[in-house]
């Protein structure tokens, strides 16, 4: 196997980022990207059957399929594609190669790592990860005052986050297993990160009087909607997922909509 450190980011914009801030070296250096996101939807691991990863594809195309690219096709295989993603992990870090782990202070991020160091032996010593916290990257945004997540990061300040890895400590590793754990034995579609580092399952309606209240009493773009409903749940969950949420609680009339229900620019919503 190529002895090369393999850097784990968990979306494409985090990816992009890495690539143009060229601190890796290509010739020893792979970056792997997660793209199914693992704080919803039915769940998948390695040990899924065929059935099980169509079923969590379904779900993902429910959602997202057919109007916001690029998950209008990308759902399609994304799913086989992260599981993919885990095994080749999995032989370059048995192998002795370095995980970088780019894990932000995102549940979907925390879920995706926990899922992968499910599978890992206890405490490998050529398991890294970055610790935002330490590097305190100022934040751009009014409602954090560092940065915790990579594709939030300008790129000419990824070079200082590069200095601030540390291999995972025993504890991190139990954490992670755990978290790994908890998510694989999940029979729900959504699972929100707690105070202490931990997922909760909960229903997917459970952001729905949030969307409700803040809805106006005249009609409104839904994007106003979701990007307001974002900021009062601190992005515990994405657009897309609070897009077909607020287009269910139209089709169920809790909220009144004009145009199609397609994406978060063709219709508005009101109380």
């Amino acid at each position: 196997m190529i002895n090369k450190d393999i850097h784990v980011v968990f979306n494409e914009s985090a990816g992009n980022t890495l690539i143009r801030s060229k601190v890796l070296n290509p010739e020893n250096s792979e970056i792997v990207v997660f793209r199914d996101c693992q704080n919803i939807g039915p769940v998948c691991g390695l040990n899924s059957s065929k059935e099980e990863q169509e079923l969590r594809t379904e779900w993902l195309w429910d959602v997202y399929g057919g109007y916001l690219n690029p998950y209008e096709e990308r759902v399609l295989y994304i799913v086989e594609e992260d599981l993919h993603s885990i095994s080749t992990i999995i032989n370059y870090a048995l192998a002795g190669n370095k995980i970088y782990l780019w894990t932000g202070m995102d549940g979907a991020e925390i879920a995706a790592t926990g899922r992968l160091i499910n599978y890992l032996p206890n405490n490998l010593p050529n398991i890294l990860k970055v610790d935002f916290p330490g590097a305190q990257l100022p934040s751009f945004s009014e409602r954090d005052n560092f940065i915790n997540l990579l594709h939030c990061v300008k790129v000419t300040q990824v070079a200082q986050l590069i200095d601030n890895f540390h291999p995972l400590t025993p504890e991190e590793y139990s954490s992670f297993k755990m978290i790994g754990k908890y998510l694989l034995d999940c029979k729900g579609e959504l699972r929100i990160l707690q105070d202490d580092f931990t997922l909760k399952e909960e229903q997917v309606s459970y952001f729905d009087q949030i969307l409700i209240e803040h809805c106006n009493t005249e009609f409104k773009p839904s994007a106003l909607t979701v990007g307001y409903t974002l900021m009062a749940i601190n992005f515990q969950v994405g657009d897309g997922f609070l897009n077909w949420r607020l287009k269910e609680l139209a089709k169920s009339n809790r909220v009144a909509y004009k145009g199609e229900l397609k994406g978060l620019r063709d219709y508005e919503v009101k109380a």
